[in-house]
């Protein structure tokens, strides 16, 4: 009996246990943000329709209060990176992530505290700064996730994603043994790729539409490869034998380094084009902020003069 053979189920099954482990890890999160995301779209439409409460109540007047501090609370994070007297205050990334709970939370209390109507002049001016600062926010939320490891992780570099890109070509060397023409599809891609964005010999414009496009022809490159290494592990299949769960898996890795490949020639055509879009993003939003503290500080000035 080839020893071989005994290890490799138990190592399939291990592996295709990890994975399933990862693939949990990551849906999980996102089924709790997506059913947290319903239950707040039910529970505001109940109170755009029924009206429970008014802004001016009690329990309205205070949830406006709450949700203004929060907002004001913002400030807080530029204080931080920028005024010599907080910078012993406590690790960055914790400021960060305060942060964004805030940019989340208070808008959404303001948004429940108002039932989602716009009344006098200084409300509408408030709550529509409110907005466009929410949306800058969820802007530079997705273009800090494209620099940095994880949502309040250290900035990523260069370096580190072409390490990331060589670990990911080592990794492929059996597949490229089993499907070279797909090993040349892949090298094409990722040398084009990087003599596009680092080149000199590109124009801005050529950049600009490379940077634009460079995500859609990753995804067909993905379906087109993934295509024809099934028809390339089918034949290995029907040659060696191999079991349904062993096929099963080889698609499943073979499918998983695609990924990871076109991921890291993306990661490093694109992280200096993100960091100059990211560094654009904050110069624009750093007013908005401080037009919302402003516009919050006359609706409330105003609701008690008034």
């Amino acid at each position: 009996m080839n020893p071989t053979s005994s290890i490799a189920p138990s190592a399939a099954t291990a592996a295709s246990s990890a994975s399933k482990t990862r693939a949990q890890s990551r849906w999980l999160p996102r089924g709790l943000v997506a059913l947290s995301s319903v239950g707040l779209i039910v529970l505001g439409i109940w109170v755009e329709e029924t009206v429970p409460f008014e802004p001016g109540s009690d329990f309205g007047y205070w949830m406006g209060v709450v949700g203004g501090s929060m907002m004001l609370a913002l400030l807080l994070y530029p204080l931080r990176k920028h005024w010599g007297r907080l910078r012993g205050a406590g690790p960055i990334r914790h400021w960060f992530r305060l942060h964004m709970v805030l940019g989340i939370c208070g808008p959404l209390i303001v948004l429940f505290h108002s039932t989602f109507r716009v009344g006098s002049l200084n409300g509408r001016i408030a709550l529509y700064s409110m907005l466009i600062v929410a949306a800058s926010g969820i802007a530079g939320r997705f273009i800090y996730a494209r620099i940095h490891a994880g949502l309040y992780g250290q900035q990523l570099s260069l370096r580190d994603l072409d390490n990331a890109l060589a670990n990911s070509v080592e990794s492929m060397n059996q597949l490229w043994l089993r499907a070279p023409k797909v090993r040349d599809r892949l090298l094409a891609f990722r040398d084009h790729a990087l003599r596009v964005s680092h080149g000199e010999e590109a124009t801005r414009i050529v950049r600009l539409r490379h940077f634009m496009t460079l995500g859609i022809r990753s995804s067909f490159l993905r379906l087109s490869v993934n295509g024809e290494l099934r028809r390339v592990l089918d034949d290995a299949s029907a040659r060696e034998r191999w079991s349904a769960r062993r096929l099963a898996h080889e698609r499943r890795d073979a499918n998983e380094q695609v990924a990871r490949f076109v991921a890291a020639v993306q990661g490093v055509a694109r992280l200096s084009a993100w960091v100059r879009i990211f560094a654009w993003w904050h110069v624009a939003h750093a007013p908005l902020v401080y037009l919302l503290a402003l516009s919050a500080v006359a609706h409330v000035v105003a609701v008690h003069m008034y």
